[in-house]
């Protein structure tokens, strides 16, 4: 398939693009409208790109340069740091009672609510009625208290 050996990189000769492999360079120079690099007219002044089109060499400062992200605007980069976890995949809020993994905090702690609430509290030993707060139990043994 044309792999090359260990460092061997394969130079386009039209554009001066290199590739780690004569495939992927065969594939650019019959699937792509490659340029003379003398015919782009828009050189980056930040590395040795150049691109036909003002546009591209924008687009190209923009996201390579500046690493530009196309994110909403957020009022806390903690909430810009859960937003892009969402895009990501990354979970680092992990469950101590079911290994369950989080984007967010805030999930984190709903799930550990709603799923683990029944771990925590009092249950009652004349109905077996779970209570996840203490004042709630203390309240409920009043009514079995009364009867």
């Amino acid at each position: 398939m044309g792999f090359g050996e260990a460092g061997e990189s394969f130079k386009c000769e039209r554009c001066g693009k290199v590739f780690a492999y004569k495939y992927y360079r065969d594939k650019h120079l019959k699937y792509t409208r490659c340029v003379d690099q003398g015919d782009r007219k828009f050189p980056c002044h930040l590395c040795d790109r150049s691109f036909e089109k003002r546009d591209r060499l924008r687009i190209h400062i923009l996201h390579v340069h500046e690493k530009h992200r196309p994110h909403k605007a957020f009022t806390a980069s903690s909430i810009l740091r859960t937003h892009i976890r969402q895009h990501s995949g990354e979970k680092p809020f992990k469950c101590k009672h079911c290994g369950k993994a989080f984007a967010s905090h805030a999930a984190h702690d709903s799930h550990v609510r709603r799923t683990h609430s029944k771990d925590k509290g009092c249950t009652c030993s004349v109905c077996g009625q779970h209570f996840p707060e203490q004042e709630d139990y203390d309240f409920h043994m009043k009514i079995h208290a009364a009867h």
